[in-house]
């Protein structure tokens, strides 16, 4: 009978870990998750990424409204007469052709020279995916081809803007949130 209870007792200390063991466990998880975060947050910066003509600063305004303007819902009431204060500012929220956000982005666009422009054009194509930073050549030189003075038209009229965008900055190892 000693032989049985002594034979249990070895069986349950096989069965839960010692302290050591825990420690070495949370030890390997700790290291492991580490290498996984430096793995997950490192950005492959290709071997020649193209000098851009406009700044990441404006870019990443840019950005910024068109998200403001990718929100903006169809307008419900045209003929509101009302104050908006009194209808909660819904209007603030509905696609005018007024509308201040807008306005802002065509004028950035609008005072860019004619290499940002195109750099622009150039970007949110490579963020839709119409090629990859290895092509940047040829994109750049449609973007060149097909320029016209309806620039901020184009890229307004483009849904997920600030995606392809932002895509694209990802794809070169530039962020807004720096």
């Amino acid at each position: 009978m000693s032989e049985k209870i002594r034979h249990t007792a070895k069986a349950k200390h096989h069965a839960s870990p010692s302290l050591a063991d825990k420690e070495r466990s949370e030890e390997l998880f700790k290291v492991s998750s580490e290498q996984e975060d430096r793995e997950v947050n490192q950005t492959i910066v290709p071997e020649s990424v193209p000098d851009l003509s406009i700044s990441t600063e404006k870019l990443c305004f840019i950005i910024g409204k068109a998200r403001q303007f990718d929100v903006k819902d169809v307008v419900t009431d045209p003929d509101d007469s009302s104050n908006a204060s009194d209808d909660a500012m819904i209007s603030v929220l509905e696609d005018h052709r007024d509308d201040p956000v807008v306005q802002e982005i065509a004028a950035v666009i609008f005072a860019m020279s004619e290499d940002e422009q195109i750099d622009l054009v150039t970007l949110v194509w490579l963020g839709r995916g119409d090629g990859t930073v290895e092509d940047w050549p040829e994109l750049r030189a449609e973007a060149a081809r097909a320029h016209n003075k309806r620039t901020a038209s184009y890229l307004l009229g483009m849904p997920l803007l600030a995606n392809h965008l932002e895509d694209a900055l990802s794809q070169l190892g530039i962020s807004c949130d720096e």
